[in-house]
């Protein structure tokens, strides 16, 4: 019995010294990098993506391309989803997610949101527009779908505001005035007036 007992031991030995044993290597799930970061952009909610690989909120950001927003508290989800095209600044620990159908996403679990105040709110015949107080940022939306941010510069005495991101085809603003801005398309066949927003302050 203590013979067998020995040769069984034996084999074990031999077996894990000549192929090895991987009794400790496990798959381990790698744990992403967080860094805590406060950003100002817009809120787009709802959203979708192939595969279902999205939070279902987006913050839109000029020069960046967008990051996604997680929000487990049930009270603040409600608070975010009824922002969609308003400006805020969010607070929270950004963190980078592969995707299968997409790459690689960046996702802000959202500890903090605050809205922006806005100064003018700006109707026209088909559009609306919201100009914010930092002077930077102008959305454009129409029948309730935010259909772009504009970036604003001032030249002198004139204020004009095109999609940072526009190459070939976007919307521009230029003021009137105070309290009114023309609407242009932008394409290839040049710049066309599409509306006129009136504003008031709010």
């Amino acid at each position: 019995m203590l013979r067998k007992t020995s040769l069984a031991l034996l084999t074990v030995l031999f077996s894990v010294a000549a192929f090895g044993c991987d009794c400790e290597t496990q798959t381990s799930t790698a744990t992403p990098e967080v860094t805590r970061i406060e950003v100002m952009g817009i809120v787009n909610a709802p959203t979708a993506a192939i595969g279902g690989e999205t939070t279902g909120m987006r913050l839109l950001v000029p020069q960046h391309e967008a990051y996604e927003l997680e929000v487990a508290d049930p009270e603040l989800l409600g608070r975010v989803e009824k922002l969609n095209a308003t400006l805020v600044k969010v607070t929270g620990d950004v963190f980078t997610k592969e995707g299968v159908e997409t790459q690689k996403r960046e996702i802000i679990k959202v500890a903090k949101i605050e809205v922006v105040p806005q100064e003018l709110k700006c109707e026209g015949t088909q559009f609306k527009a919201g100009v914010y107080e930092t002077g930077t940022l102008v959305t454009i939306e129409q029948k309730d779908k935010l259909l772009s941010i504009l970036k604003c510069a001032k030249d002198q005495e004139q204020t004009s505001c095109r999609e940072s991101n526009m190459v070939d085809a976007g919307y521009e603003v230029t003021a009137i005035n105070e309290l009114s801005f023309h609407l242009y398309e932008v394409s290839f066949a040049g710049k066309k007036q599409v509306d006129t927003l009136i504003c008031e302050k709010i």
